[in-house]
């Protein structure tokens, strides 16, 4: 509702100059009334920044100038003594003057925020055309790929040729999630991402993560196990985002796990709040205290990671800023050398 009301305003020239000038009046005669024993003078502040924000910096200015005017008639008026006049009209310019440097300032942020805007829808659709692209791509190699996997089904297919046709799948799904964690990001950041809740069951929504991750497992020899409640406990979720954050954080436990390593993915049962925690962990090579903020943060890999395989640094970021669209936060415990795990909670669907 309130911005509806600030676009409103933004559209309503008029409407804005009715409530400078009520304002105005109102501060003045309020400045008035209670003498200079109760100082009511901060509010000449909204008119101004009113001016200044919706119409722009010369209205700014001039409204600046005419509320500084009644600031300093109000003052005179109401018995204000001064030891020298020229110590009224000084504190009158300086008066004039704050009011103007707040116009002034607030004018550039209001500049500097709508160029934000722009550059992130602008790149939303950047990002948005690029992975449509891509997903058009991945489609049609996932159907050329199952379309040859189909016509030798049956015959003696060579053992090098099913892993091929595994290693395609998995890189497939690989691909495919980082283009949606592209879209969503990109999304989230041009203010059009929406959260679709539903009843999600953990344990499918998992199972059919798994799948595409065997196959890296495997070639890794790395193990994946799962731990679920014994009774199926639906939560509260959109699953798409939730999927897409899980499949994040079990691709980063394979990938950082060295051979004979284990991940384990962990959903517990509901806790007196009425949440339940999902946690994601590995024996992997694990991350220094002082350098989880700065993963989580985005965009920074540490040394030992960038060693041992290749990544941007996003997926832990969008994670994170994904979980806090849920209300949710993304907290993470590691040490050199003895493995990570990620975890956070989701209500239980009532």
């Amino acid at each position: 509702m309130r911005a509806d009301f600030f676009r409103y305003l933004g559209k309503h020239k008029a409407v804005v100059w009715v409530l400078i000038i009520a304002l105005l009046a109102l501060v003045g005669w309020a400045d008035y009334a209670l003498g200079y024993e109760i100082s009511v003078s901060f509010f000449y502040l909204f008119p101004v920044a009113l001016a200044a924000w919706f119409i722009g910096a010369p209205t700014g200015l001039l409204v600046s100038v005419a509320a500084g005017v009644i600031w300093h008639l109000t003052d005179i008026d109401a018995g204000h003594v001064y030891n020298s006049e020229a110590i009224a009209y000084w504190n009158a310019m300086a008066r004039v003057l704050f009011l103007s440097v707040t116009a002034v300032s607030l004018c550039k942020i209001r500049r500097f925020m709508y160029r934000e805007r722009r550059l992130a829808a602008l790149r939303s659709e950047m990002v948005s055309l690029v992975s449509h692209e891509v997903s058009n791509a991945l489609v049609a190699i996932s159907l050329a790929s199952n379309l040859l996997e189909e016509e030798e089904e049956g015959e003696n297919i060579a053992p090098n040729r099913k892993k091929f046709y595994a290693i395609m799948a998995e890189t497939r799904g690989k691909l495919s999630r980082l283009v949606k964690t592209f879209l969503a990001k990109a999304r989230l950041e041009s203010g059009k991402f929406r959260l679709e809740l539903q009843r999600v069951e953990l344990r499918q929504l998992v199972d059919g993560l798994l799948a595409p991750l065997d196959v890296l497992a495997e070639e890794k020899g790395v193990s994946i196990t799962t731990s679920f409640p014994v009774e199926i406990v639906p939560v509260k979720c959109d699953p798409d985002v939730i999927g897409l954050i899980i499949g994040n954080l079990m691709g980063n436990g394979v990938k950082y796990t060295p051979s004979g390593g284990k991940v384990s993915i962990t959903v517990s049962e509901p806790g007196a709040d009425g949440q339940v925690e999902v946690s994601v962990s590995d024996t992997g090579i694990g991350i220094a205290r002082e350098e989880i903020k700065k993963v989580l943060s985005g965009f920074y890999r540490t040394e030992t990671a960038a060693k041992e395989a290749a990544g941007f640094g996003i997926g832990l970021k969008a994670s994170r800023e994904f979980l806090e669209a849920h209300g949710s936060v993304l907290m993470a415990e590691s040490e050199p050398g003895r493995g990570a795990r990620f975890y956070f909670r989701l209500p239980v669907w009532k």
